[in-house]
């Protein structure tokens, strides 16, 4: 448990970024005023008209292992990047905190 007076360090981060392997390519795109969003092709074959025609698209989004995050593959192939995002967030919230 946390106290007060305590020294809190972030020695990490990581993350997943559009059109970026990594947090420092991620970076250096932002820095050089690269476009990082880029036509959604992904979402095209299943019909949702109303996903935008452009996005941040993540690279190898198909190693994501949606089972780990309790979501059939199915689900994941469609799921709409806002709730796979509030899923995946709680999911690693309950692991945090369990």
């Amino acid at each position: 448990m946390i106290t007060e007076g305590q020294d809190w360090v972030i020695s990490g981060m990581s993350g997943r970024f559009p059109d970026s392997k990594n947090l420092d390519i991620f970076w250096e795109n932002l820095f050089q005023g690269k476009d990082m969003v880029s036509e959604n092709n992904r979402m095209s074959n299943f019909k949702h008209y109303e996903m935008p025609s452009r996005m941040g698209n993540i690279p190898l989004i198909e190693k994501f292992d949606a089972s780990f995050f309790g979501v059939s593959g199915t689900r994941a192939n469609t799921m709409d990047p806002k709730i796979s995002s509030e899923k995946i967030n709680y999911k690693i919230w309950t692991a945090n905190t369990n």
